[in-house]
């Protein structure tokens, strides 16, 4: 029929300030499926993160992050992510709301 369909399952479970979530994709023009992985942690004014993927392609993705609340709305935020056969990006600065 020439359309594309793709189905997704997501799966999370949270215990003691941490968070684990999956995802697992299918699509039926893909040779591959493409999932993701990911951690989060949280304590007090600190958050941290971390990361996997694999796209349909079989490319992977990785990365941390980290943030850490200044008060009075302000947040340092960082991170570093790299897709395979490129070069890792860095992110900080401050995010503010009011």
């Amino acid at each position: 029929s020439g359309v594309a369909t793709q189905t997704s399952v997501l799966g999370s479970a949270s215990m003691s300030g941490v968070t684990i979530k999956a995802k697992v994709a299918d699509l039926s023009t893909a040779k591959n499926n493409a999932y993701a992985l990911s951690a989060d942690y949280s304590m007090a004014s600190v958050a941290m993160t971390a990361f996997y993927t694999s796209d349909f392609a079989k490319v992977g993705s990785y990365g941390v992050g980290a943030s850490y609340d200044l008060g009075g709305g302000a947040t340092v935020r960082g991170g570093i992510a790299k897709t395979e056969k490129s070069k890792a990006k860095f992110d900080l600065g401050v995010n503010m709301s009011f």
